[in-house]
């Protein structure tokens, strides 16, 4: 009878049987039960769902890499039946071709290039009139589609062809091995090397696993290039170039420092804890810096400034943009330390800023709502660049209610402009030494 009540307990006849406190709190439980029974089963369908997919996203992506797998070694196959001549042809250059495989679209590509069969020998090795009695040309295939899970899950395939006897590489032209080396001097494979002369001669290939990428060229003037995302030389460049000259049968060879880029957060440090203006420029030191060792990166804001495009090696930085914001200017002045940066990462500093305190007066009563603005000194002597925002001026803010203003600014020698409510301007000139720790104060009576 209970079980068959619990069936029927919706049915109006059926409450109005029951009545009293115990009808509605047998139908208020029931109801529970109800409730919960439909949350457990939404909570499991959801996660049989979530399961669900997650398995069919795995079982796609296996089934794509299995197909990849399967044109990688057509591709290969084809190379084995081709003449080495044909094959030859194609050395230099990387070949790319589109198949699609039911709704996928896969892309496959073929780089072929000399390589050296003595173990441990790089082709890069090679110089003009040596043996290449031990070259051979490697093929590797690669294949690609865009919804692979990660780059990693690329198809490879390789193989390497031996020239026929008595076979000469490099008849009346030259040969260019590059060499690509990371931040630590390791070898980075897969960088994309291409060199052109501006017309006929084209040629692109990739760097092996000894990070060398070998073209025999015809002779002419060439610019050789890198260009591979997400990666710079030492100067910052994505894409770094040399520019060189190369005849029948002589040897040119080319090397680059290459890597992932890392950034640097530059923060300030003032006495007083003093606001730095907006605007403020970053200056970066690195010895392999052009012409002079350092560049200047501008702001529109206020620090912390991140610097990115870094090549992976230890800088120093400070704020503005003339000779007398660099420390090393000032006898006295404090020496900062380099900080680090790991390839791809990205690492803190802590700069050190001056600081100048106006203290405003007028008719002998402190003067609140006066402007101050700084400009580099032009008769300083210290060379500031074209353009440059410590020439145009920074807006340092108004006195306050005690006539008082204090603001963080780059070591050098600066005018100050004062402009009191309702009076004309006068100025005062500073000098924030590299040296001193504490700001600079600055007294002005009207």
């Amino acid at each position: 009878m209970e079980r068959e009540g619990r069936a029927r307990w919706l049915h109006p006849r059926w409450c109005a049987r029951a009545g009293g406190a115990a009808g509605n709190a047998e139908a208020g439980i029931t109801l529970l039960e109800l409730v919960i029974a439909l949350s457990v089963f939404a909570i499991l369908s959801g996660s049989v769902a979530a399961v669900a997919g997650s398995g069919l996203g795995l079982a796609r992506n296996n089934r794509d890499r299995s197909i990849a797998a399967n044109l990688a070694s057509e591709d290969i196959d084809a190379v084995n039946q081709m003449s080495f001549a044909a094959l030859v042809a194609q050395e230099g250059s990387v070949a790319t071709k589109t198949r699609t495989v039911g709704s996928e679209s896969y892309t496959v590509k073929r780089d072929v290039g000399w390589q050296s069969t003595q173990s441990g020998t790089s082709i890069c090795s090679y110089t003009a009139g040596g043996s290449t009695s031990s070259w051979i040309l490697g093929v590797n295939t690669t294949v690609t589609w865009p919804a692979m899970s990660t780059p990693a899950a690329a198809a490879v395939a390789t193989t390497a062809v031996s020239p026929p006897v008595g076979f000469s590489p490099g008849t009346n032209l030259g040969s260019v091995p590059v060499t690509v080396r990371d931040a630590a001097g390791n070898p980075v494979s897969g960088i994309s090397v291409s060199a052109t002369d501006g017309g006929s001669n084209s040629y692109s290939e990739y760097t092996d696993a000894s990070g060398c990428a070998f073209l025999l060229v015809a002779p002419s003037t060439y610019t050789l290039s890198l260009g591979t995302a997400n990666y710079v030389d030492r100067q910052g460049n994505a894409n770094p170039s040399a520019v060189f000259s190369i005849s029948a049968g002589s040897n040119v060879a080319v090397a680059f420092d290459y890597d992932h880029p890392g950034s640097l957060v530059v923060g300030a440090s003032a006495p007083d804890s003093a606001s730095a203006p907006i605007g403020l420029p970053t200056t970066l030191a690195y010895q392999f810096f052009q012409p002079a060792g350092t560049k200047t990166y501008a702001s529109a804001g206020v620090p912390p400034f991140t610097v990115g495009g870094l090549f992976p090696d230890s800088y120093k930085a400070w704020f503005g943009d003339c000779a007398d914001a660099d420390p090393q200017y000032w006898p006295s002045g404090s020496r900062i330390s380099p900080v680090s940066i790991g390839s791809g990462a990205s690492a803190p500093a802590t700069v050190p800023l001056g600081a100048v305190r106006v203290s405003l007066t007028v008719g002998g009563l402190a003067s609140s709502g006066a402007t101050v603005t700084a400009k580099h000194d032009a008769t300083s002597g210290a060379a500031c660049p074209t353009g440059s925002p410590s020439t145009a001026g920074y807006a340092l803010g108004t006195t306050a209610a005690d006539g008082t203003l204090e603001s963080a600014l780059p070591w050098g020698r600066w005018v100050l402009t004062i402009v009191p409510s309702g009076r004309g301007a006068t100025t005062r000139s500073v000098t924030i030494d590299a040296g001193v720790s504490g700001a600079v104060n600055t007294a002005v009576a009207l």
